[in-house]
């Protein structure tokens, strides 16, 4: 038996945001860069992760790419967590699908990349 918030819902917008960054050459021994992503909601973070990266990237831009495409990975299987919850309404979380994620980086080149 699930339970219904209709008021909570609506009195309490939720919106999904990250941030990706990579720091190029970042690991010493490996000169691997590394990956960093936070996802919040309301402001509130609930993913932080930071990884090495498997490739060798031949650029800062390159890099901060992959960073991206690591976040966005996360951040789609975040939006199908909640929107199963939304489904089965368990949980007041329908306005994290229903809106588009922000999801930013710092870096001009990861983002033409993105764009194109």
């Amino acid at each position: 038996m699930g339970m219904t918030y209709p008021r909570l819902a609506q009195v309490l917008p939720t919106s999904l945001r990250a941030q990706a960054d990579a720091d190029w050459g970042g690991c010493r021994e490996t000169r691997k860069p590394i990956s960093g992503l936070i996802i919040a909601i309301n402001g509130a973070p609930i993913v932080r992760s930071t990884s090495i990266q498997t490739l060798v990237a031949t650029s800062s831009g390159e890099s901060e790419y992959i960073a991206l495409f690591d976040c966005v990975k996360h951040v789609r299987w975040m939006r199908k967590f909640y929107w199963e919850m939304a489904n089965k309404a368990t949980w007041p979380t329908q306005s994290i699908v229903l809106e588009a994620t922000t999801v930013r980086i710092d870096s001009s080149a990861a983002q033409a990349l993105a764009m194109n």
